[in-house]
């Protein structure tokens, strides 16, 4: 970041900094991050079947501007108690009734969840 936004006493402005960063302004250092991100953790691997790759996209939707792979865990990339709730709501859209909302904690991961999801649909 090239500024941070600081009272006269030195103090982080955080409300400032918040407006900023919803502003877009941090957009070439958060594009330079992911390129950073990819170079140094790898792409992951890519979402096997249908299933799995419409689980993919329903978190990256959830959970824009974090890096989730398929065999990422949820919680260890910051999903939050209402993002796996809106997480639940589109895979219930999906897939009326077949996932319940306690089993985002019992399958943590895409590819884990994806698993589960299949056995129960017959795929």
């Amino acid at each position: 970041m090239k500024r941070i936004p600081k009272t006269t006493s030195g103090k982080l402005q955080r409300n400032a900094l918040a407006r900023s960063y919803e502003d877009g302004e941090f957009a070439a250092e958060l594009a330079e991050f992911d390129q950073a991100w990819a170079t140094l953790h790898g792409q992951g691997r890519a979402a096997k079947g249908r299933v799995e790759a419409q689980l993919k996209a329903i978190v990256d939707d959830a959970m824009p501007g974090k890096h989730v792979d398929i065999d990422d865990n949820l919680f260890d990339v910051g999903a939050s108690s209402l993002t796996l709730i809106q997480i639940h709501e589109k895979i219930d859209e999906a897939y009326p009734g077949a996932v319940d909302l306690t089993e985002l904690f019992d399958f943590p991961t895409i590819s884990l969840l994806a698993q589960r999801l299949e056995s129960k649909i017959g795929r």
